[in-house]
């Protein structure tokens, strides 16, 4: 026979071992993520903000390829967000986000599955991250970030008559610019893609620096901003016609931090007599490009597009930072846009 006093210890046994049960289920899968933050040197980078977001892209193992229609890209598409994630902390859905001073962090309690994490310094340093996959116990990531400030980018554009036949590409010899078009009657329209997309945000006419586009900057300094001349083997510079001999290295700024303008620009852009065209000083990102042709109405002769992406004007350039002016995808370098163009007649 059980007495009234041996029935609460007995339930309070079970209910200690169900808690105990609980934790175990909760926390047997639970991984710690020590998060450090450095720049590209390895020097660590102190303060910063972080989020960890859930990674609802596929899982993809080149080295064990899905077999089945769920896990197959080309028969479904992964989620297109990655909702921010979360741990249980005492029956409570708790973030998994928020700041650090020093350059270090450790997460605890994370459910074991994959992660994107975001992080932003304090100052001095570009927004960064990386995936992690974590696994229980102990798990460690690196996100290295830029310092400020990032470097520009630069989207090259070519143009040529479409006519030998209407193809879409230059078929040289015979579609070679020989001076017969006078491409400096185009102009270039450059578009913001802001917003949803498709949806543009107007008309791109200033650089990154804040200026009109077109501008020319004095970029003959070295980091530290000191002239950067062109030196022989000796390390004597180089004096051609009484003048030393600069190179084009880095930015030169003023007093104020602001890059030295040798020409300034009016927000214009046409393409040089051999149909080339090269946007400078640009932030790095998507931009869409359209080029405008002349019109001609004395003669009812004019210019018609030879080429479309998804049925528009628009020639999509995505850009990076301190690229080349070439774009590498698939076969050789070429520039980032070509513009094919054939004569109308009517």
């Amino acid at each position: 026979m059980i007495n009234e006093h041996q029935g609460y210890t007995s339930r309070s046994v079970m209910s200690l071992f169900a808690l105990s049960l609980l934790f175990l289920s909760t926390n047997v899968n639970a991984g710690d993520v020590t998060l450090n933050v450095v720049g590209p040197d390895g020097a660590a980078v102190p303060g910063f903000r972080y989020i960890f977001q859930e990674d609802t892209t596929y899982a993809v193992d080149p080295n064990n390829p899905a077999t089945t229609a769920d896990g197959l890209l080309s028969l479904g598409f992964h989620a297109s967000n990655h909702p921010p994630a979360t741990r249980d902390v005492a029956g409570q859905a708790e973030n998994l986000s928020g700041n650090e001073d020093t350059s270090s962090t450790t997460i605890t309690g994370l459910p074991d599955t994959r992660y994107y994490v975001s992080v932003l310094p304090y100052s001095g340093h570009s927004i960064s991250g990386a995936p992690i996959e974590v696994v229980p116990g102990a798990n460690e990531l690196t996100v290295t970030v830029q310092p400020h400030p990032i470097p520009t980018a630069q989207i090259s554009i070519y143009l040529f008559e479409d006519n030998h036949p209407i193809n879409g590409v230059p078929d040289l010899p015979q579609e070679a610019n020989d001076g017969s078009v006078d491409w400096t009657q185009f102009s270039l329209f450059l578009e913001e893609p802001g917003g949803r997309y498709g949806i543009a945000g107007g008309q791109v006419i200033q650089d990154a620096f804040g200026n009109p586009l077109g501008t020319v900057y004095d970029q003959h300094c070295l980091a530290d901003g000191s002239p950067a001349y062109l030196r022989d083997g000796a390390g004597n510079i180089v004096i051609i016609g009484g003048e030393p001999v600069l190179l084009i290295d880095h930015f030169c700024f003023d007093a104020e931090g602001n890059p030295i303008v040798l020409e300034m620009g009016d927000g214009t852009m046409h393409p040089n007599p051999d149909g080339t065209l090269t946007v400078k000083n640009i932030a790095p990102g998507k931009y869409g490009v359209v080029i405008i042709p002349p019109t001609n109405p004395d003669d009812n002769i004019g210019w018609q597009q030879t080429s479309t992406i998804e049925g528009s004007k628009v020639i999509d350039a995505w850009v990076k930072a301190n690229e080349p002016p070439v774009f590498v995808e698939f076969g050789l370098p070429g520039p980032h846009v070509c513009r094919r163009f054939c004569k109308s007649y009517s």
